[in-house]
């Protein structure tokens, strides 16, 4: 059984990491909101019979917060993350996505009322110099890779909110039923502003559909059976893999370019992360 833990573990980080790289493809032929709303109506047909199979209801009051916390937290995330990928590298886009811990981390102590720990205090400043590092070592930076950097930077924010404000509520609900409920709710707007022009290539929709049905479906099944196997702790190192493992996949797969002030920045990161994930 603890085999098959890590194994369903295993296949999370893929299924999250590859995640950066699919959406790079899929951004060359589809908008931001485009490539969230397909992806979201995709996976809502597995999200919406998982929830009627555990006949996990929310109340009528609920529903509001729940749709703040998906729009929020997820829609939000997702259209900034999309956008950011158009002008910055699937690699780089995942390395600031792994910094939400860090921002996490400031806005439970400054909300929560969370102690504020020494070495996270430290994590927090090597994760983010990290991708300053990154930046300011590319060379004839652009403005509109500036803006890539800023969109993903506000998708890792979006995420810390997701975080931090659905703590109430995940003490309230099964956490993959409410994160279910939360994406179908975020998927509602989208229609008023996609602009339904979806003709594209075999590669993105293969895409799409990873970014769905594995990202999606099976990233946060698996995540969920995981944490309800092992200690949150235990199991949050692995993730701080997937920045790897999208680097190594942009290089192979799309031809994305690393030198060292890049691999300075991963490894500042990456343990930066590490000090704010530590237990």
């Amino acid at each position: 059984m603890r085999n098959f833990t890590y194994l369903i573990l295993s296949l999370t980080v893929l299924c999250w990491a590859w995640a950066f790289p699919a959406i790079k493809v899929a951004v060359k032929e589809l908008n931001p909101v485009d490539l969230t709303f397909l992806r979201f109506l995709i996976a809502d047909v597995f999200l919406a019979a998982y929830i009627i199979k555990k006949r996990a209801f929310l109340r009528i009051s609920e529903i509001p917060e729940v749709a703040a916390l998906g729009i929020t937290g997820i829609t939000l995330y997702h259209i900034s993350l999309n956008f950011g990928e158009i002008y910055i590298s699937s690699g780089m886009a995942s390395l600031i996505i792994s910094t939400a811990p860090a921002f996490i981390f400031i806005a439970s102590v400054i909300f929560l009322k969370e102690k504020p720990y020494p070495e996270k205090i430290i994590g927090t400043f090597l994760a983010l110099f990290g991708v300053f590092v990154i930046i300011i070592g590319s060379k004839q930076i652009t403005a509109f890779e500036i803006v890539g950097v800023v969109a993903v930077f506000a998708a890792s924010l979006s995420a810390t909110f997701y975080t931090v404000y659905g703590k109430s509520l995940f003490s309230k609900h099964d956490p993959l039923v409410l994160t279910s409920y939360a994406i179908i709710l975020a998927t509602l707007p989208l229609p008023l502003i996609t602009s339904w022009k979806f003709s594209v290539s075999l590669e993105t929709l293969l895409a799409v559909i990873f970014l769905a049905v594995f990202s999606t479906v099976v990233g946060y099944m698996g995540w969920y059976y995981v944490l309800n196997k092992m200690e949150a702790s235990k199991a949050a190192v692995f993730l701080q893999v997937i920045p790897v493992i999208s680097i190594v996949t942009g290089v192979m797969l799309l031809s994305e370019r690393i030198d060292f002030s890049f691999t300075l920045g991963t490894a500042l990161v990456l343990l930066g992360v590490y000090l704010v994930n530590r237990k």
